[in-house]
């Protein structure tokens, strides 16, 4: 509103000069025909003419141009406000797609016990391929024990236990990446049955400590009696032949 103002408040401005250097030419023509006898009036009229205060006339003109260009133009206010409105609704749209995608996703991800039971799957069958020596298939289901394990943290990073303290379950994973994770992949880099056997022990003892620490104890484990799968052979594959 105050744009508005100070632009109506120009052109009344303008306006008023106008008249004012109208009067002003008027009054220099006149004048000279005043001075001019009658006689020669018809060739001094256009001398007159030729005689008028020129920088008032270009003003005159100069200012019909810019009072002419200022009607045309919208007023700022008019046209920040027009375009906020026309932005308004795509921008309510907008988000409320993108609140309605959050609300899909939240009831498609994983829950952490799917994940975790890929972690079990994962880990029985480690047992199995440590115990035949087959390193290769062990590492495969170590590094697939410890990419699971990393992605339950990411979507439950934290849990409560009874007492409603908080457990940081990112923070217990680290501890476990520094030390019964890490001998359990050095004993299979090792092909070290003997080392492996104790660091898959601690690891057991390390993921039950896990969960009595999240008020979930009753979820205790053990060595495994049979593969997770029938499908897989653990034994170790033959040499190439030379």
């Amino acid at each position: 509103m105050t744009q508005i103002a100070s632009v109506h408040s120009l052109t009344l401005s303008c306006m008023g000069a106008f008249r004012i250097t109208i009067a002003a030419i008027y009054r220099a023509c006149t004048a000279d025909m005043a001075r001019t006898p009658v006689c020669k009036r018809s060739v001094n009229e256009r001398t007159s003419m030729s005689r008028i205060n020129r920088p008032a006339a270009l003003a005159f003109v100069a200012g019909m141009i810019l009072s002419a260009l200022i009607l045309r133009q919208p007023g700022p206010a008019h046209g920040a406000s027009a375009s906020a409105a026309a932005s308004q609704p795509a921008g309510a749209d907008e988000l409320a797609a993108l609140k309605a995608d959050v609300a899909r996703l939240k009831e498609i991800v994983t829950d952490q016990s799917h994940v975790m039971a890929d972690v079990s799957n994962h880990f029985a069958n480690l047992w199995f391929a440590g115990q035949n020596e087959n390193w290769p298939l062990a590492q495969f289901y170590a590094d697939e024990t410890h990419s699971h394990l990393k992605w339950a943290v990411r979507v439950i990073p934290f849990r409560k236990d009874r007492a409603g303290r908080q457990v940081d379950l990112g923070g217990i994973l680290t501890a476990l990446e520094q030390t019964s994770l890490k001998d359990l992949d050095d004993a299979i880099k090792k092909k070290d049955k003997p080392r492996f056997t104790a660091a898959y022990q601690q690891q057991l003892t390390n993921c039950m400590a896990c969960h009595q620490a999240a008020s979930k104890e009753f979820i205790h484990l053990q060595i495994p009696a049979r593969p997770d799968s029938n499908l897989i052979d653990f034994h170790a594959p033959p040499a190439p032949l030379q």
